[in-house]
């Protein structure tokens, strides 16, 4: 079975990248935040990188998502991480794109993605050893958890989309729309199948053609929507994966969150940025994870 890796990536001091940005934000009449936790970048990624080599070798091809080549690090190796710009799998009407969930949307669009593909975004790592049988069973349907919450909890703008991508995901299973709850995947790298995605777009495409935004939107959908239809189905074998979500919003401390990166206690990691993260914590964190990935890898130029 070969297994694909898919992630997206915002440089947000790319000048091409601010340019496009700021006319997209003063033709909407917003205001530009450059300093907001969505887009600031702490120099991780390189152990993104370095988790998935270490930690699953048996990954078929990297797929970095991003804007332009001028977001793309130097150091990255273009010949074994397949760089692919927004150009090549959005459509141009939608473009520039400064929401996640509209790359999200046409996922089924990447060039050469294989059916079985791990989806992640730029804070998640692999940061213990992991085999394929961790993420898709013998029968090669995804592995996965979800978690049930009250509509009470549809309280903000991220929930409201969870909330379209689970009633849509009834939908598409023909299950009826009465429930006083919704379910929500975990926050880590997602196993998916590209058919099952092809499915879901075809399915919901005048839906979100609507709904495909620059910036997030309450009627947004998100990849939530291709794993929640996946679960439904029933085509799936349901179990968690050990995993650990490290945020000061949480109150964690940083040196609570080095001792996750060090131990090999969870497979799955995120290291979610927000507004208690400063730069003296990311020194400490970027130090915690250089002493536990030092080597450079088959994906960065030696």
């Amino acid at each position: 079975m070969k297994i694909d890796y898919v992630f997206p990536y915002v440089y947000c001091k790319d000048t091409l990248w601010q340019s496009h940005y700021l006319q997209t934000c003063r033709k909407l009449g917003l205001m530009p935040q450059y300093n907001s936790e969505r887009f600031r970048n702490f120099g991780f990624l390189k152990y993104v990188f370095r988790s998935i080599a270490t930690n699953a070798p048996w990954i078929n091809k990297i797929h970095l998502l991003v804007a332009y080549n001028t977001q793309v690090p130097p150091w990255i190796n273009r010949d074994t991480v397949n760089v692919v710009l927004h150009s090549k799998f959005i459509p141009a009407i939608h473009l520039p794109t400064f929401n996640s969930t509209t790359i999200e949307m046409y996922l089924k669009n990447i060039p050469e993605l294989s059916e079985h593909f791990l989806y992640g975004n730029d804070d998640f790592y692999l940061n213990a050893p992991c085999d394929p049988s961790d993420f898709y069973d013998e029968s090669g349907n995804p592995i996965m958890h979800v978690n049930k919450f009250g509509l009470n909890r549809v309280t903000n703008q991220f929930r409201k989309v969870v909330f379209n991508c689970y009633k849509k995901a009834k939908e598409f299973n023909n299950l009826k729309d009465n429930t006083t709850y919704f379910l929500k995947p975990e926050h880590q790298v997602t196993p998916m199948l590209l058919s099952t995605v092809t499915n879901v777009y075809d399915k919901f495409k005048d839906y979100i053609e609507e709904n495909v935004t620059p910036f997030r939107s309450d009627k947004n959908l998100n990849q939530y929507v291709y794993s929640l239809t996946q679960y439904l189905s029933g085509n799936i074998t349901d179990y968690k994966i050990s995993s650990k979500y490290l945020s000061y919003e949480d109150g964690l401390s940083t040196e609570e969150i080095c001792d996750v990166i060090k131990s090999d206690k969870y497979k799955l990691m995120c290291i979610n940025d927000t507004e208690g993260f400063k730069s003296e914590d990311a020194y400490l964190i970027r130090q915690a994870l250089k002493d536990k990935y030092p080597d450079i890898c088959k994906y960065e130029l030696p």
